[in-house]
C-alpha cells in the first residue's frame, strides 16, 4: 500500500493510553494499562467486563482471565479484546503483589537471572550517515544489541531489496561484529520476497528477522524458517 509507505505510523490513530484500576473491599487498588486501541478497551471494560469482575475474588486471577476470555469470544480472541484482558490481568497481579506485600516477580516464582538484556529499537532508514551515527551512539550508551526497520517490500522490486540490504550493511559496518543486530519488516513481505531477501541478509549475521508476515500467516513463517539460518521472529 504505497500511501502508507513513508512511515509505519501512518497506519495508526492517536488512541492514547488507558489505565485500569481495580479496588478491593479492603481498599487495595491495583493498576494495569493499555497502549493501543485504548478508547475501545474502555468501552469493553465499562460496558461488559466490569460486571463480570465486581463482587468476585480478586485473587482468582487465572479463573477470572478464563471467564473474561470466554465472555469476549464473539468479538475477541485477539486485538482490542485481548488488550482489555491484559490490562485487567496486570491490575489483578498488581493487587496480588500489594496484598502480599511482595513484588509480583516473587509471586511468579522469584528471579531467574539478576539482569535482563535490552536492545535499542529504532534505526529507521533516514540515510546512511544518520543511521550509522545513530547506531554508534547506541554502542556508546552501552547497548550490545539494536533493531532496525526495513523500508521496502515486494512492491519495490530488486531496487528495494538492494536498499534493504544496504540498510543492514550500514548498521553492521557502523557497529562491527561484536554487536547483535536485528531487523523488523513490520508484516510487509510475502513468502517469495522474504525467501529472496533472507539470502541477501545471511552474511550480516542477524540475531533475528522480525515480522516478515502478518501474525496469522503461520505457514509462511514455518516455510521461511526452513529457508534460512537467520532466526525468525513473529509478533
Amino acid at each position: 500500500y504505497p500511501q502508507f509507505g513513508e512511515t509505519r505510523g501512518s497506519w495508526f490513530w492517536d488512541s492514547g493510553m488507558a489505565v485500569v484500576e481495580i479496588e478491593t473491599e479492603e481498599g487495595i487498588t491495583g493498576s494495569g494499562w493499555c497502549e493501543d486501541g485504548c478508547s475501545a478497551i474502555s468501552l469493553i471494560i465499562e460496558n461488559h467486563l466490569s460486571r463480570l469482575l465486581i463482587g468476585q475474588d480478586a485473587g482468582e486471577i487465572e479463573g477470572l482471565w478464563d471467564r473474561l476470555f470466554r465472555a469476549t469470544l464473539p468479538y475477541g480472541r485477539k486485538g482490542v479484546a485481548l488488550h482489555a484482558l491484559s490490562a485487567i490481568d496486570l491490575a489483578l497481579w498488581d493487587l496480588a503483589g500489594k496484598a502480599a506485600g511482595k513484588p509480583v516477580y516473587e509471586l511468579l516464582g522469584g528471579p531467574v537471572k539478576p539482569d535482563i538484556p535490552v536492545y535499542a529499537s529504532a534505526l529507521h532508514p533516514v540515510g546512511a550517515e544518520k543511521v550509522q551515527a545513530e547506531a554508534k551512539a547506541y554502542v556508546e550508551e552501552g547497548y550490545q544489541a539494536m533493531k532496525m526497520r526495513f523500508p521496502y517490500g515486494p512492491g519495490h522490486g530488486i531496487a528495494g531489496m538492494r536498499a534493504n540490504e544496504e540498510h543492514v550493511a550500514n548498521v553492521r559496518d557502523a557497529v562491527g561484529d561484536d554487536i547483535e543486530i536485528m531487523a523488523d519488516a513490520y508484516m510487509g513481505w510475502d513468502f517469495l520476497y522474504a525467501k529472496k531477501m533472507v539470502k541477501r541478509l545471511e552474511p550480516y549475521r542477524l540475531a533475528w528477522l522480525e515480522e516478515a508476515f502478518l501474525p496469522d500467516d503461520l505457514n509462511s513463517y514455518a516455510k521461511l524458517r526452513q529457508e534460512t539460518s537467520i532466526p525468525i521472529s513473529g509478533g
